[in-house]
């Protein structure tokens, strides 16, 4: 670079002539890049070229702001996104990143790893069921004789009431129950996979044979009028059936709520003593005879 001049020229009338030149050079340029990428960008372009690794390339015959030949290189690097797996199971449901998940599956989370990438969590998991259990609340039976507690049980494998008293096993679904007073149980049941639920307070009601008075005197004096059995109506099913003394039915009835007048189909019967049955289903018959007075 720099001025120039050129003498004994000859210009266009043939005389002596000189020429200057003030010249001026511009620099050819190079430049050098780095940079970092997640594995998720490749294949990564960059002026022309095409990266699917690390690595370092250059790109040649590019024009500057000069206009004059000119490089650039990358040198490229690559961080790779983590994964992890996760193996799980639960009862019923199960908290996944503030999701509540219901069903056995995959399911994927994503985070930001240490290097700025992706980082896929895999979770496989298998939702487990609970036992469910259907049982009344309340079972009637007469002090002293054995009541089977029935109970609609799934999804369970083990079985445990508490307390034992009165139980023939305490480890089985439907237990024989001999309560001599009122007695509380819970059920507590389980499953091979480690589910498990417990019921609520189930009552064992006793209720004694000896409430049944054997006498009773339909005058209309509004005293000991009729013959009263309502304290067997809270067994569901309870029927009585009363007989003269040659085995006729005078009275039966499946609604013990309502008590006896001493009647046959409106008529009063004689004085005398009559035979009953109560049926009471689950227990024992209870039999008996009760009197009429007037």
């Amino acid at each position: 670079a720099g001025t120039h001049t050129k003498n004994g020229l000859i210009n266009s009338k043939g005389c002596d002539s000189s020429a200057t030149l003030p010249l001026t050079v511009n620099a050819t340029t190079s430049s050098n890049n780095t940079l970092t990428i997640c594995s998720t960008q490749l294949p990564y372009s960059w002026n022309g070229l095409t990266f699917t690794a690390a690595g370092t390339q250059t790109k040649n015959g590019l024009i500057n702001s000069n206009g004059c030949d000119s490089s650039a290189t990358l040198v490229l690097s690559v961080n790779s996104v983590s994964a992890s797996n996760i193996f799980d199971t639960a009862c019923s449901s199960y908290i996944w990143h503030n999701t509540t998940l219901t069903v056995s599956g995959t399911y994927n989370h994503i985070i930001i790893n240490s290097v700025g990438c992706d980082s896929i969590i895999t979770l496989h998991l298998i939702i487990n069921p609970i036992p469910k259990v259907e049982i009344q609340d309340t079972f009637f039976v007469i002090q002293g004789q054995p009541i089977q507690l029935n109970n609609n049980i799934s999804n369970g494998d083990f079985y445990k009431w508490s307390p034992g008293i009165y139980l023939n096993y305490d480890t089985i679904a439907e237990p024989i129950c001999t309560p001599i007073t009122t007695q509380k149980y819970f059920l507590s049941v389980s499953n091979i996979y480690g589910c498990n639920s417990t019921t609520k307070p189930i009552y064992v009601k006793t209720i004694k044979d000896d409430v049944l008075v054997n006498t009773f005197s339909p005058n209309g004096d509004g005293i000991n009028d009729k013959w009263d059995l309502s304290s067997f109506a809270r067994i569901n099913g309870t029927s009585v059936k009363i007989f003269d003394r040659g085995g006729r039915i005078v009275y039966e009835s499946r609604n013990l709520l309502k008590s006896w007048d001493g009647n046959r189909n409106g008529q009063p019967l004689p004085i005398g003593t009559y035979y009953y049955i109560l049926e009471i289903p689950g227990n024992k018959n209870i039999s008996g005879t009760v009197t009429i007075l007037r």
